[in-house]
């Protein structure tokens, strides 16, 4: 007989921070995508990572609804991030009546790091505007695998007491890893050489989502690019 063992029973992550904008790169549709980069935190520990959403794939008009939670500076403008999008007055925002459109991206249930290996192999890194990102040297930063942050719905234990994960929908390694190389892997190193690449096209489903870096989707060190943040 088997078991069963639901996704917030043994993980629970939190979202800290939230940051929203426009990519600086139209995509191939000729269109610049809003995205939205949460920071999370297990509940159990651990540095903070980053996760990055396409707009739409929060829900639509997402963005439009953060503009009424933008953090402001001393001068009354908007509190922006290094490069350019607008940084979350989480509290306040958590006190709204907006706070339950939200809600599935405030707590994560079941989430967990898995490693994913490109499928090109060898890859540059680059940023959420699809600029080449490098290391303080200015040597460019390459990886052949990224971790990435996934979503457990359940575990089925069989009666071999193997855990057969089951995840929530867009949340597997196998639509969060690809969605994350077509976004911030997008050259084979082995490929043309490196140019400034448009934003890829927004997919479908759960967008481009997932984790890099410490201090985004800190979501986990890529390859040997150690803990470069690509957002």
């Amino acid at each position: 007989m088997s078991t069963i063992i639901k996704g917030r029973d043994f993980s629970q992550w939190k979202t800290t921070g939230i940051v929203f904008g426009q990519c600086k790169n139209e995509n191939r549709d000729g269109i610049k995508s809003n995205y939205v980069i949460f920071t999370i935190e297990d509940m159990d520990g651990g540095k903070p990572k980053h996760y990055f959403e396409f707009e739409e794939n929060v829900f639509p008009g997402a963005c439009s609804v953060l503009k009424n939670y933008r953090m402001l500076k001393d001068d009354n403008t908007p509190l922006t991030d290094q490069k350019g999008g607008f940084v979350v007055n989480l509290e306040a925002l958590k006190a709204s009546a907006d706070a339950e459109r939200f809600s599935s991206k405030l707590i994560w249930n079941g989430g967990l790091m898995e490693w994913y290996p490109f499928s090109k192999g060898m890859c540059y890194g680059n940023d959420r505007d699809g600029k080449p990102i490098k290391y303080k040297d200015d040597s460019p930063v390459m990886a052949d695998g990224v971790n990435i942050f996934v979503q457990v719905k359940m575990y089925i234990v069989n009666k071999d007491g193997e855990m057969i994960p089951s995840y929530l929908p867009g949340m597997g390694p196998h639509d969060v890893g690809p969605r994350i190389e077509r976004q911030f892997w997008k050259n084979a190193v082995n490929a043309a050489p490196i140019v400034q690449m448009q934003q890829g096209n927004n997919p479908s489903g759960a967008g481009a989502a997932g984790a890099a870096g410490a201090g985004a989707s800190g979501a986990g060190a890529a390859g040997n690019a150690g803990n470069v943040d690509p957002f």
